[in-house]
């Protein structure tokens, strides 16, 4: 992904490695090959990629598997999250949480802000 210029990322790694965080802020489709897309934000500025931004297929790298999300205004203090799968150790910090609380089997059980 280092080199990524352009175009709809693809990559099949059936256990990829996690280590590094990003924002998926859209989603799209080719006209052409009908490929549905993540609109991704980077945070390596805009001389990487589209001006900052790739195009990344739906499921590539797990891309979609470890997402968190909040809502404007939504206080998350206190609020159970099921089974919120993520890299513990390689996520530095989450949009909403910078803190996640796991159970013994780890769960998601609690999101401190």
């Amino acid at each position: 992904m280092d080199d990524y210029e352009g175009g709809i990322f693809y990559q099949d790694k059936p256990n990829p490695e996690i280590n590094h965080e990003v924002s998926l802020v859209g989603w799209g489709q080719d006209p052409d090959t009908k490929d549905e897309y993540w609109i991704m934000r980077n945070s390596w500025g805009s001389f990487w990629g589209e001006h900052g931004y790739m195009r990344i297929k739906l499921g590539t790298l797990l891309i979609d598997s470890q997402c968190s999300w909040g809502e404007p205004g939504e206080n998350v203090r206190g609020k159970v999250v099921p089974n919120v799968p993520f890299a513990v150790g390689n996520t530095k910090s989450l949009v909403v949480a910078n803190y996640v609380e796991m159970d013994p089997k780890g769960n998601a059980v609690d999101l401190h802000p």
